[in-house]
């Protein structure tokens, strides 16, 4: 019992002095409606979000994993406590709109990890639309063993100059467990295919260089930290849609 309570105290303190936060929602659109509820979104979207006076709103559509065919919606903001500012109009456009080609599925609450996040300057949604993205959960009494390779592996990425962007996001609800979620943004499949070979190799060199230690000797730990003997994780690939998002500017 001692032990949940400094975990949950733990993971309140993370919550209120970390990074940026993250509501998402998984919206599945009704059988032959995709076309219909793209468009509502999209409609909905140039109207109540394409100004600072709107929540900033970005979608991707998944096209591989559990959840293929799906549209994954987020709202990003600085603190916790930006999320008390409420948009009823907008809502109620989605609700009354979208609402009729679509439903939401699931919806969580991530902050942003900036000890396990790298974005080279320059890079966004636009510039890199493609998702690979990878959902851990672990085991609690391994949570050092996960993080010490996920911040390893940041600050390998960053001295070693690779063009990699990575994206970690823990949940704080609406999830099972302790649930992570690491995204790799890239322009397209080859720059995927380049970022998994070329460049994630110059993160191997620098990651044994700079600690000392072996590359698959840490990734053995971090596998053993995750629930269902190492198995608990599931991957996926998704596409951002600049139609049903925010624009550019409002990043």
């Amino acid at each position: 019992m001692k032990k949940f309570l400094l975990t949950i105290l733990t993971l309140v303190f993370t919550i209120s002095v970390n990074s940026q936060v993250v509501q998402t929602w998984n919206w599945t659109a009704n059988q032959g409606q995709s076309a219909d509820f793209e468009k509502a979104v999209a409609d909905k979207t140039k109207k109540y979000n394409s100004s600072k006076d709107g929540a900033v709103l970005y979608t991707f559509q998944i096209n591989s994993g559990n959840q293929v065919g799906d549209y994954w919606r987020i709202r990003i903001e600085n603190e916790l406590k930006d999320f008390d500012k409420q948009y009823p109009s907008g809502l109620k456009a989605m609700q009354n709109n979208a609402g009729k080609h679509g439903r939401v599925t699931n919806s969580s609450w991530y902050n942003i990890v900036e000890r396990a996040t790298h974005w080279p300057e320059g890079d966004n949604n636009w510039k890199k639309p493609l998702k690979r993205y990878f959902v851990y959960n672990y085991d609690g009494e391994h949570d050092a063993d996960f993080w010490a390779f996920r911040y390893k592996v940041k600050g390998a990425l960053e001295q070693s100059g690779a063009d990699v962007n990575m994206t970690t996001l823990q949940c704080f609800a609406g999830c099972q467990g302790n649930q992570v979620m690491v995204i790799f943004s890239h322009s397209n499949f080859e720059d995927l295919q380049n970022d998994n070979s070329s460049e994630w190799a110059k993160v191997y060199e620098k990651y044994n260089e700079l600690y000392g230690v072996n590359y698959e000797a840490d990734i053995s730990e971090f596998e053993s930290s995750l629930t269902l003997g190492g198995f608990g994780r599931y991957s996926g690939t998704m596409v951002f849609k600049p139609e049903m998002s925010s624009p550019q500017e409002l990043k």
